[in-house]
C-alpha cells in the first residue's frame, strides 16, 4: 500500500541523522505534525496524495523518487495528481539572487563548503546572508560545519523555475573561463520540420551524458563543479 512506502520512507529518513524529527519534518513539509504522527501511527489508511504525500516526501527526495514511489504503489489516477501538482509550495515564496545559485552549485560539493569560502570568494555582506536565507528555506542543509545542498532546490521542475535557473546560469558566466574548459553556442534559423525530434534526441542524449558523468565516484580533489543551461524554443507559425 502506498501509506506502508511513505511510512517506510520517513522512518528511513528520520533515522539518517539524530537532528531529524517529525517536529522538523512538519515544519519544512507544511504538513501538521498531528497529521504525520497519524500517518506513522497507521491511523490514515488514504492520505492526500496533493496535501500530504508529495510535500512530506518532496523534504528529503528527489521528484522523480517521489514520481516512481507513487506509480509503483498508486493507479493512473494519483499520476495525474503528482503531474498536476509538480510545483510546490517551497518554491513559490523564494526570492532568488543570482548568487544564490553559485552558492548551490558550490554545496553540491562532495564535501559541501564551508561559510568561511562563501564569505571569501562572495563577501560577507552577500554570502553570509544568502547562506542563511537558503538554510531557512531548506535549499541547504548544515552537516558537520559544512553547507550542503538540500533536496528542496530538485523539487520544482517547473518551466518558470528551470527557465530562472538557466538565467543565472547565464548571467554567472565567467568568460574569462573561456578555453580552459567552460564553453557556449547558439543559434538561430530554419530547420526543416522534421529536424525538431532529431534536434530533441541530440539534446537528450546531451543531458544522458551530463547524468551520467554526474553520477560517478570523484574525489574531493578531482571534481570540478559546473553549471550547464539548455533551452530551445521556435516560432509559432499559425497566423503566417
Amino acid at each position: 500500500m502506498l501509506v506502508d512506502a511513505v511510512v517506510r520512507a520517513i522512518e528511513k529518513y528520520l533515522n539518517g541523522h539524530s537532528s531529524r524529527s517529525l517536529s522538523s519534518l512538519a515544519r519544512r513539509s507544511g504538513v501538521s505534525y498531528a497529521t504525520i504522527r497519524r500517518l506513522m501511527q497507521h491511523d490514515v489508511a488514504q492520505p492526500s496524495i496533493e496535501n500530504t504525500v508529495i510535500p512530506i516526501l518532496s523534504v528529503f527526495m528527489s521528484s522523480k523518487d517521489v514520481a516512481d514511489l507513487i506509480a509503483e504503489y498508486g493507479n493512473s489516477s494519483l499520476i495525474s495528481v503528482w503531474d498536476e501538482n509538480r510545483t510546490f509550495q517551497q518554491s513559490h515564496s523564494i526570492d532568488w539572487e543570482n548568487v544564490d545559485h553559485r552558492i548551490l552549485l558550490e554545496a553540491r560539493r562532495s564535501q559541501g563548503v564551508s561559510f568561511e569560502s562563501i564569505c571569501i570568494r562572495y563577501g560577507k555582506l552577500i554570502g553570509a546572508p544568502r547562506l542563511s536565507y537558503l538554510l531557512e528555506n531548506g535549499f541547504l542543509r548544515l552537516e558537520n560545519g559544512n553547507y550542503f545542498i538540500s533536496n528542496e532546490f530538485e523539487v520544482d521542475p517547473s518551466p518558470k523555475s528551470s527557465l530562472h535557473k538557466i538565467q543565472a546560469v547565464a548571467k554567472n558566466f565567467d568568460t574569462s573561463h573561456l578555453g580552459e574548459g567552460a564553453f557556449f553556442d547558439y543559434f538561430s534559423g530554419s530547420i526543416p520540420g522534421d529536424s525538431m525530434d532529431i534536434v530533441r534526441g541530440a539534446a537528450k542524449d546531451f543531458i544522458e551524458v551530463l547524468e551520467q558523468e554526474g553520477g560517478k565516484d570523484t574525489s574531493p580533489d578531482d571534481e570540478i563543479m559546473i553549471s550547464v543551461g539548455l533551452i530551445a524554443d521556435f516560432l509559432d507559425d499559425e497566423d503566417t
